[in-house]
């Protein structure tokens, strides 16, 4: 078994790999944006964040309950069935209001 650095090596090494608790490095960016708005805020001020954004997109949900019937009706019935429980309209909204890069991924 063998040292490869001297001491000073290793901690010259050692600092510029970064501390290893940093969770941010090495993920996509967009998550890394979402770790670091979470950790800034308050457990109180996410639960209040998170709530009016279920409820937004509930409501949108429901709001869209008809044009969803009428979509998974006008599919083939095999997609039907497997489409079913899925709410593929708001799912479509949400891509769009969220900026994800692949807008496509409901293709309707």
């Amino acid at each position: 078994m063998g040292i490869p650095w001297t001491p000073s090596e290793f901690v010259q090494r050692a600092s510029a790999a970064g501390h290893p608790n940093n969770i941010v490095d090495g993920v996509p960016d967009a998550l890394a944006t979402v770790i670091r708005k979470n950790s800034s805020k308050s457990p109180a001020t996410l639960g209040q964040e998170r709530t009016a954004m279920i409820r937004r997109w509930v409501s949108r949900a429901n709001d869209l309950l008809d044009d969803e019937t009428a979509f998974k009706q006008a599919l083939p019935s095999h997609c039907g069935r497997v489409l079913a429980k899925n709410r593929l309209l708001v799912f479509k909204e949400m891509l769009h209001a969220s900026s994800h890069g692949d807008t496509s991924l409901v293709g309707l």
